[in-house]
Order: structure tokens, then sequence, then C-alpha cells
């Protein structure tokens, strides 16, 4: 017996989609992953109507880019 890729998405439980667009602050996708407790956030492109997801930004990601921001301003 196969599963099927459909059953599989149905009982994933979803979280709420919030995208970003590619000139949103990296403050506000903190802050979208910290208020609605996400390990990740759509990146959907920004001159598209139809949110055409183009990539995904993580919690780690996020915080790894904003600490060598801080590491490149004390330098």
């Amino acid at each position: 017996m196969c599963a099927q890729v459909g059953a599989l998405s149905r009982s994933f439980r979803w979280g709420p989609f919030l995208p970003v667009r590619p000139d949103d602050s990296l403050l506000h996708v903190l802050l979208l992953l910290s208020k609605h407790h996400l390990q990740a956030v759509p990146v959907v492109a920004a001159e598209s109507e139809d949110a055409t997801v183009k990539g995904f930004i993580t919690q780690v990601m996020s915080l790894l880019f904003s600490e060598n921001l801080l590491i490149c301003r004390t330098n």
C-alpha cells in the first residue's frame, strides 16, 4: 500500500500562510516567525499577483543572517 501525496498533505497540520516579499525587512520576518511560532515563512514574488512562492526563510537562516549583520557592524 503506497501513500498518496494528497493523503499525506491532508494529514499534515498547516500553520497560517504568512508570506513575505523580497523587499520586506529582516525585522518583519523575525517578528512574524516569533509572533506566530513559525519555523519558516514563504517568500513570494514581489511583481506577481498570483503569490508565486520563490523560496523560504527559516528561523535559523534569519538568525544567522541577523547575527552576521551585527558582527559586520561592530568590526
